[in-house]
């Protein structure tokens, strides 16, 4: 829907377009009701979009749950450490000669 003469959707106070997924998916939940964001991702490769698809079926879960848990379970774990950190925090203990796995022969 656009406005006659200025070829733009109307804008609503909120400056979300009327017409737009957003403005949609705010006009189905009511006030004092909990919201769901809504993310599209778009030009998602086939593979990619096949290989989702078949990892939530092999879980028992829908393709839109499937990518619900992988946002949740990438987010929310622990930051990696960098190996740097990770190497410093080793104790400094035993000789080079501990860890050699060569045998000399003499």
């Amino acid at each position: 829907m656009t406005l006659p003469g200025c070829g733009r959707e109307p804008r609503r106070r909120d400056g979300v377009s009327a017409g737009s997924v957003k403005g949609q998916a705010q006009r189905i939940f009511r006030p004092g009701v909990a919201r769901i964001r809504l993310n599209v991702v778009r030009n998602v490769e086939e593979d990619v979009a096949l290989a989702l698809k078949q990892v939530a079926a092999s879980h028992g879960r829908s393709a839109e749950a499937g990518h619900r848990e992988i946002l949740r379970s990438t987010l929310r774990r622990p930051p990696r450490r960098p190996l740097a950190e990770v190497l410093a925090s080793m104790p400094n203990v035993g000789e080079d000669s501990d860890f050699d796995t060569r045998h000399n022969a003499s």
